[in-house]
């Protein structure tokens, strides 16, 4: 339980006479009492854990303490992870269970023929019950509260707001937009639709229309076209509207062979479309000049934009992928070549087929198994046998290329492939698999091949889809060099031009922050249109430098009006009228210095905000909402644009870095103390946007800077410093990075302590059991985790309920959470406050435990999330608390945008992989406002005796570890060495310190080399739920079934799906010490559903288990339903007669199937078997 539930459950199940009491009398909260004998009692004193319930979710305690509030759409973080994996939190709250059921839909009125379309709906579950909505995502079902699933939830609330509003059930773009959404939920949650919606095809809404032009001899021919649409859909879309004088409510287009109406919700500009369709003579002359109706009508006007803007059209970025080997992309493109995977040898070059694969995993097993070191192989080729023997690691070489070479036609997004290989398929329907341009796509047969055609284009224009919304089109310097900006200052102009301080400024600055701020007045007067990166370290004042540059302008009288984007986080750090916690701008300059507006969301009414803009000096907004609204905030001619944190903006291709740059500014600041967090690409991103040109398109920063960087050894420093002087001379004066050790003398000390603590016979039994698991030739970043896991506490990664667990037995099982004492006793003996970092949710639980045991306080827990009110009370509380306090931070949600002065001891329980964002965490501390030294903790588990090593500077911290060797060290120490070197890198070659997880497999060099099979020990262990799911379906794999491994979620209780000689069978998988009825009612109620859905008959029901016994009221309903347990002791029989290695696992958990996936799946392998 994620919410210290345990404690609350406990003792409602010792006090017989105490109950919890749901109170749904409030539409918009739920209530829950605590009763004791039917009287309501305070929940304070009752358990120590509400404390920690209320601090990890979005549950708020009344102010009487009498009941628990939370907002009814914030329950479902007590049903789903933040994976959207199942949990069984809301059991311990009494929280109603999920809906099992469905919603019925069915259309009232017809489509075309009738004027209004309004959608009822029923809720069935197939077993005749009453069931009525009660609240908002509540229904009854027999008169008991049920949860609707979120997902249909949200399509509820669609027709509820549709049929509220005549306006859209009797227009008919909106009837038919509602049926699109409809059909998407249909595919996603359980929804069933009356035959009318069933065999409606799903309609295509345009809300723009994009425009096409031809030059022919006749003229200029101007055609609508649908984005995401080929040429052949949109020729006949264009005859469809020709073919009408007026504009109709619809136009019928053939697609693969059927009917699919298209919408257009603005008929007006259709109407302009169709009157402006072929301009010839001085028409066609007027609309090369910008005088045409079509450019004064406010969708396709670009007058107004940015020089950067070079049109209005819908896009198809997308967020680049980190470089991936897996089978189960989400997309794939075939307009790069691949070969076929092949076996090279000196003799012959030797083509895998697709069933290669089973072959050569069967050998790495048995090579394993045998404790063979070659595996023998023979190979056909020309009627010849060719035999090669092959070591473990080249083995594991082959299985990877074929399997990367695996892909799903539901991955692949051309249309063109699609209808080549559908061409395959009818000439090699027996085949399982078709090659095509080297890579084997499942042969899911012709018509198979033609839906997925049909799913891609109508994806590619969803109502709700990103892809789908008008963008404006940017020279976005990709490929080749489109648009420059800026003018770089000389360096002896700058230093002619004195310094101007703003009169509305309340406070001296310091001299590096006058610095700062004289070199954007400089750049300013040397063109104001330019831009700069200001990279100070973290802490020492970037946002005063900005807001005193704003003011300057202000005195100019040119100022308004700027803009302001930044993290939803940091937007009252810049601009805040609470007097708990005021923003710069009220605590550093006189009142009404600045007229300042936040935009929220989305804006609808664009010409109302446009004129509060204009009227305003600065704007602030978020990146998402600045995505939102980009279009017509690009008509807003912007005298500076400023980016804070910038460095969330790193990638080219998203719409928001798309949206950015779209925007019309004058001057504009990139801000971040991180310019480079992942690799040196992002930096070339931020300056594109700051100093359009400078760094050149991508394609030459890649050739120059890039790829020269990611190839460089970490010993050759001379050729990194060269690169890096390289660049710094590049952006020259438009970039300013200072750090806190050169600029603010004042500072108090930094110094670091590491703690090297002994771990125990236990903790270095599991972490080289860990190691064993590795069935790679290189270590897997999943074990990677777990190893670093296990170093903070063996049960942050293990299925182990920590809330079952006392404090006193937590802490006696890890050697590093016993020795945090020792850290902190001191530091409350001196009254001081402590920072304490970890990412792991279990672990901020098992510190929140300790920490009550240890000293009777109950710290609050900061991590994603939380809501932002709850976020900003935590921290004015911590901030405002007297004498010895620990605040418990996530450091991937507080990492940016706090200051925590009142703090002066940072304690890194767990660690992060990149430096940058280590440090980030820590200067939540180390920065301008600290009076004390500040001490930076980090304790680590070693293989040696307990020691403590201080340092008076982080310098020195580095020089010692850079020197240390990792052979034989914790994964701990191994982490701590990766990131000195990376750190050390940051400090010397800022913009050329490359990528921080590059070396991870380099530098995680490990003697042990013999992998072990799974046993139950580790599996219960040292594996996820999620992982044994995994580990069951490879069982029966080498039992000789077909697996179909299920989605995380909405899998109605069924984790695998196997087939055996025709006969199917469901298994749920459960790692528990004790097996309840649930598990055997869901998979029994599961049958019903997956044979419907599936069209096949379910034979077999299997519920695994870790479990060691079952009652006889389990057993007997098993076998009343007739369901196979399996529980400990068979199970262990199991994995010994068929071993399993983690790497298998690991492999097998990559291909999860939806129902609409295992269809396919199912009608692929009965053809073929």
């Amino acid at each position: 339980m994620r919410f210290g539930l345990e404690r609350l459950k406990s003792m409602l199940k010792a006090n017989k006479e105490r109950s919890l009491t749901l109170d749904y009398s409030d539409s918009s909260v739920l209530r829950i009492y605590l009763q004791e004998n039917g009287l309501n009692i305070s929940f304070q004193g009752a358990d120590d854990n509400i404390h920690l319930l209320v601090n990890m979710s979005n549950a708020s305690l009344a102010e009487d303490k009498i009941c628990l509030v939370i907002p009814y759409e914030n329950m479902y973080e007590f049903y789903f992870d933040e994976e959207g994996n199942p949990i069984e939190d809301y059991r311990s709250l009494n929280l109603p269970a999920l809906f099992d059921g469905f919603i019925y839909i069915e259309n009232n009125g017809n489509f075309v023929e009738d004027d209004r379309v309004t959608y009822n709906f029923q809720f069935k579950d197939g077993r005749e019950h009453d069931i009525k909505r009660f609240r908002e995502n509540i229904v009854l079902v027999d008169g008991s509260e049920r949860l609707l699933s979120p997902e249909m939830y949200d399509c509820l609330k669609l027709v509820t707001k549709y049929n509220q509003d005549e306006r859209l059930s009797n227009n008919i773009a909106s009837q038919f937009e509602l049926l699109a959404s409809i059909k998407d939920f249909a595919e996603r949650t359980n929804l069933a639709l009356n035959h009318r919606l069933s065999i409606e095809g799903k309609p295509v809404i345009v809300d723009k229309i994009k425009l096409d032009f031809n030059k022919t001899p006749r003229g200029l021919e101007i055609m609508p076209v649908i984005a995401g649409k080929d040429e052949e859909f949109n020729s006949s879309f264009v005859s469809a509207f020709d073919k009408y004088a007026e504009i109709k409510n619809f136009y019928t287009v053939k697609e693969n062979g059927k009917d699919v109406k298209v919408i257009i919700k603005n008929k007006d500009s259709a109407k302009k479309v169709k009157q402006n369709r072929l301009l010839t003579g001085e028409k066609e002359q007027d609309f090369y000049r910008g005088q045409n109706e079509l450019l004064e009508d406010e969708n396709f006007d670009l007058s107004e934009y940015g020089p950067r803007v070079k049109g209005l059209g819908y896009l198809n970025y997308r967020a680049v992928a980190s470089p991936s080997n897996n089978s189960d992309e989400s997309w794939f493109d075939f307009s790069q070549a691949y070969q076929t995977p092949s076996l090279y040898t000196d003799e012959l070059v030797h083509p895998w087929r697709p069933e290669d694969r089973e072959i050569l995993q069967e050998k790495l097993v048995a090579m394993d198994r045998d404790q063979r070191n070659l595996s023998e192989l023979e190979l056909q080729n020309e009627g010849e046998v060719f035999k090669v023997q092959l070591t473990r690691e080249q083995l594991i070489d082959e299985i990877t290329k074929i399997s990367d070479a695996f892909i799903d036609p539901s991955q692949i997004k051309s249309i063109k492939d699609l209808k080549e290989i559908k061409e395959k398929c009818e000439a090699n329907s027996d085949q399982r698999f078709i090659e095509h341009k080297g890579r084997f796509i499942k042969n899911y047969g012709k018509q198979e091949i033609e839906r997925q055609i049909e799913r891609l284009t109508e994806e590619l224009k969803r109502p709700k889809s990103k892809q789908k919304d008008p963008m404006l089109l940017i020279k976005d310097n990709l490929t080749e060099l489109e648009h420059t900006e800026g003018k770089p200052a000389p360096q002896s102009e700058s230093a002619s031009i004195p310094y101007e301080n703003p009169a509305s400024l309340q406070i001296n600055l310091y001299e590096h922050q006058t610095e700062g701020v004289h070199k954007l007045q400089s750049l300013y007067h040397t063109s104001s249109t330019n831009g700069f990166l200001l990279a100070d370290d973290m802490g020492l004042g970037k946002t005063i430098q900005i807001l005193t540059f704003q003011a300057w302008l202000k005195a100019r009288g040119t100022i308004s009006p700027s803009l302001i984007v930044a993290p939803t986080t940091l937007i009252n750090i810049w601009d805040n009228e609470d007097p708990n916690q005021i923003g710069e701008i009220q605590k550093f300059f006189r009142p009404q210095t600045f007229k300042t507006y936040k935009i929220q969301g989305i804006k609808r009414d664009s010409s109302r905000e446009l004129e509060t803009i204009r009227r305003c000096d600065l704007v602030f907004i978020t990146y998402e909402s600045l995505r939102l609204n980009h279009l017509w905030l690009g008509k807003v001619h912007w005298k500076c644009i400023v980016c804070d944190e910038i460095q969330a903006v790193k990638n080219p291709k998203t719409l928001v870095s798309v949206a950015l740059k779209a925007q019309n500014g004058d001057f504009k600041i990139a801000c971040s103390a991180t310019p480079i967090e992942n690799t040196t690409e992002d930096l070339w991103n931020i300056m594109d946007f700051a100093v359009p040109g400078v760094l050149g398109s991508l394609n030459q920063f890649k050739r120059q800077f890039v790829k020269p960087i990611d190839t460089l050894r970490p010993d050759q420093n001379d050729e990194r410093k060269t690169i890096n002087d390289i660049l710094v001379q590049k952006i020259g004066n438009n970039f300013l990075r200072r750090s806190k050790e050169d600029k603010l003398k004042d500072l108090p000390n930094k110094k670091v302590v590491v703690q090297l603590i002994e771990a125990s016979d236990q903790e270095s039994k599991r972490i080289a059991e860990i190691n064993r698991l590795r069935q790679q030739g290189e270590p897997s970043l999943p074990l990677i985790q777990k190893l670093i896991a296990s170093c903070g506490h063996p049960k942050i990664d293990s299925n182990i309920d920590v809330n079952r667990i006392s404090p006193k037995d937590l802490i006696a099982e890890s050697s590093k959470l016993a020795y945090l004492k020792e850290i902190l006793d001191p530091i409350r003996a001196k009254n001081e406050k402590a920072i304490i970092f970890t990412m792991f949710r279990q672990m901020q639980v098992i510190l929140f435990k300790a920490l009550n045991y240890w000293y009777g306080i109950q710290p609050n827990i900061l991590n994603g999330t939380l809501s932002p009110d709850k976020r900003s009370h935590m921290l004015s509380a911590y901030r405002k608390s007297n004498g010895f306090d620990v605040i418990i931070l996530s450091p991937l949600a507080a990492g940016v945008g706090i200051t925590l002065t009142e703090a002066n001891h940072v304690i890194h329980y767990t660690r992060l992989w990149n430096p940058a964002k280590e440090a980030q965490a820590t200067d939540r501390v180390y920065r301008i406002g600290q009076t004390e030294d500040v001490h930076v903790y980090y304790p680590m588990l070693s293989f040696e005796s307990t020691s403590t090593i201080k340092f008076e500077t982080e310098n020195k911290y580095l020089e010692y570890f850079l020197k240390e060797k990792t052979i034989g060290k914790t994964p701990d120490e191994k982490l701590n060495r990766l990131l000195v070197k990376k750190k050390n890198m940051l400090n010397n070659f800022f913009l050329a310190a490359g990528n921080p997880k590059a070396d991870i497999i380099e530098d995680w060099e490990e003697e042990v080399s013999n992998p072990h099979q799974l046993t139950l020990n580790n599996i219960d262990r040292l594996l996820k739920p999620s992982e044994f799911e995994a580990a069951c379906s490879v069982l029966y794999k080498k039992l000789g079934y077909h697996t179909f491994l299920t989605v995380s979620s909405g899998d109605f209780g069924v984790d695998v799906v196997i087939e055996k000689g025709g006969k199917y069978g469901l298994i749920q998988s459960k790692m528990v010490k004790e097996l309840t009825r649930s598990a055997l009612d869901e998979v029994n109620g599961a049958k019903n559903i997956y044979a419907s859905q599936l069209g096949v008959n379910i034979d077999e029901l299997i519920v695994i288990s870790t479990a060691e016994r079952i009652t006889d009221s389990i057993k007997f309903s098993a076998e009343q339903n007739k369901i196979s347990v399996i529980l400990q002791n068979d199970l262990e029989k199991l994995f010994t007669e068929n071993p399993i290695f983690y790497g298998e696992v690991e492999n097998e958990a990559k291909d999860r199937f939806s129902l609409e996936h295992l269809k396919r799946e199912l009608v692929c392998n009965g053809e073929t078997r």
